[in-house]
């Protein structure tokens, strides 16, 4: 009886440990930083300026933030997983375009008026804690850019023309403060080009979170520190039963 009991507890434990192996990919949600913690920060962002080239290289946000109806367009895009497909995106694309007021860029297809339709209806809402822009501007956090690149090949953007369109960067963000900081990127966070090319609005895909005091955590839980917990009680409890299999004998 002992036994069974056992083997149902390290295999609940085990279960467990395997859900905290999963790492954190929920987008807009915000994420805790020590003092001297740091969170790379993963995310998509579109052009928002028709017209322009797309930006060979970007810089860390420059405080702003793209308006409320492309904003809904991206976390709808993201939602429905129309950014994994380059043509979807490229509809996603048109609808930011005119959203942001351009009366000059392609309609697209029915995709990208529904795009316009769900986003013109919804509301964005930041979630709760400070904005990376607002911690920026009161010097509480820096800011590293560590990687930007275009995402797929070239597509045809009009008749005449084909270039990319949208980007997948990973931003780093440093608590410099002697206090904790409970932080999000807003939805729409605007990446500026390096060069004469496109603003890029940005969505937050993935936060990995490094505590200096803990070993690396993959979001906003110390899901390491529960891994070794649960390690140590799993073997525990297997060196338990063959303890007792050996007395039993």
């Amino acid at each position: 009886m002992h036994l069974r009991r056992l083997t149902v507890i390290m295999v609940a434990l085990t279960l467990a440990l395997s859900v905290l192996s999963i790492g954190y990919a929920a987008p807009s949600k915000p994420f805790t930083l020590k003092p001297g913690g740091k969170a790379t920060i993963s995310f998509e962002a579109f052009c928002v300026n028709f017209g322009k080239l797309f930006p060979t290289g970007v810089t860390v946000p420059n405080g702003t933030i793209a308006p409320d109806p492309v904003r809904a367009a991206l976390e709808y895009a993201q939602s429905k997983g129309l950014t994994a497909d380059p043509k979807q995106a490229l509809q996603v694309e048109y609808a930011i375009w005119q959203l942001g007021g351009t009366t000059n860029s392609p309609k697209g297809e029915a995709l990208a008026q529904d795009v316009i339709a769900a986003a013109s209806a919804a509301k964005v809402t930041d979630p709760q804690g400070l904005s990376i822009l607002e911690a920026a501007k009161t010097n509480q956090i820096s800011m590293t850019l560590d990687l930007w690149e275009p995402i797929g090949d070239k597509q045809q953007i009009t008749a005449t023309a084909s270039d990319h369109f949208y980007g997948r960067g990973q931003l780093t963000v440093t608590n410099i403060s002697k206090q904790s900081l409970t932080l999000f990127m807003p939805t729409g966070t605007i990446f500026p080009p390096t060069s004469n090319a496109q603003n890029m609005a940005a969505i937050q895909t993935n936060v990995v979170v490094t505590d200096p005091a803990l070993p690396v955590t993959a979001g906003e839980g110390n899901s390491t520190t529960w891994l070794l917990i649960l390690s140590a009680a799993i073997l525990l409890a297997s060196g338990w039963v063959l303890r007792q299999r050996h007395a039993i004998r």
